[in-house]
Parts: C-alpha cells; sequence; structure tokens
C-alpha cells in the first residue's frame, strides 16, 4: 500500500525536484481498510510535497515499533521532509476541521479526517517541525497496532 501511494506520487516527486529516500525494515500487515489507510497517507505524504515547493528530500520508513503510551506492538510510519516547516503558532491547530496552512488551495479536512482514520485503528498521529541553523524538517509519526479492539474484514500490506 506504501509502495502504491509512492506511485501514485511520483509524478509530484518528479515535478517537484523531492528526492525520495525510503527505509523499509520490515514487511507490515495490519487488519484494516486499505483505502482509509491509503488516505491517510495520500494526504501526509501530498501535504510535505507541497511543503517542497523549491524540491527537497522526503523520507519514508517503515519499522516495527511499540506503542509510546500504551505499550502495544504495531507498526510505525515515518514521513519527513525538509520543507518549509510548521509554524509554531499552527502547530495546536493542526488536526483540527477546516484548519488549513494553503490559503484557498486546501479545505483543512486532510490531517482531521486522517487522524479520525488512525484513532479508529487505536493508533496515534503526530509531528514534530524544527529549525536548525535555517534548515526546516517535519516528521510526521503515524503508529498503528497490529490489532485492535474492533477488527475490519480486511487486511491492509502496508508493504507486500
Amino acid at each position: 500500500m506504501l509502495d502504491n501511494v509512492i506511485e501514485l506520487q511520483s509524478r509530484n516527486f518528479h515535478v517537484n525536484s523531492v528526492a525520495l529516500e525510503k527505509r523499509f525494515q520490515t514487511q507490515g500487515k495490519i487488519q484494516g481498510y486499505p483505502g482509509e489507510l491509503k488516505q491517510v497517507f495520500l494526504n501526509i505524504i501530498g501535504n510535505a510535497v507541497q511543503a517542497m515547493p523549491k524540491g527537497g528530500r522526503l523520507r519514508i520508513s517503515l519499522r516495527e515499533s511499540m506503542g509510546r503510551k500504551s505499550g502495544r506492538r504495531g507498526f510505525r510510519v515515518s514521513v519527513c521532509d525538509t520543507g518549509v516547516g510548521i509554524p509554531r503558532e499552527h502547530a495546536q491547530r493542526l488536526f483540527e476541521p477546516f484548519f488549513s496552512t494553503k490559503e484557498a488551495k486546501g479545505t483543512g479536512l486532510g490531517l482531521w479526517i486522517s487522524k479520525g482514520i488512525i484513532q479508529k485503528y487505536e493508533g496515534t498521529i503526530r509531528f514534530r517541525s524544527v529549525n536548525v541553523a535555517g534548515h526546516n524538517a517535519t516528521c510526521f509519526s503515524v503508529f498503528i497496532p497490529t490489532t485492535a479492539a474492533t477488527q475490519p474484514t480486511e487486511i491492509a500490506a502496508l508493504v507486500a
């Protein structure tokens, strides 16, 4: 599924001079609806590409992980970019409905919907944006446990 999302975004990578680095350390499979999970990662990766209008580096990683608070086993997908960064004044509102930093282009629903989908799977989505010596880096981290209380009937292969 992640490879499929990357393929769907490949033209945007080329047009925006974004160098892609994949670090898949496992072949993750979770029970979930592939369409929903694809929507989450299309949104996060699309936002990262839009944050690099003059090019940059995008790193997508997948690894086995433990939930920080729950201690549950699962998979963590990280999407990190070297784009314009997220200003502090926007950080608290980023997952609110209808909040957008894209002026006329965005609806402000992408991250709000993505967070709802991940919470449905009892996972978490968080981000960190830093500026070090004039260089920005933003990283979104999505944790999805391998088993949730309510199990969808489909299996989503993060990487097959």
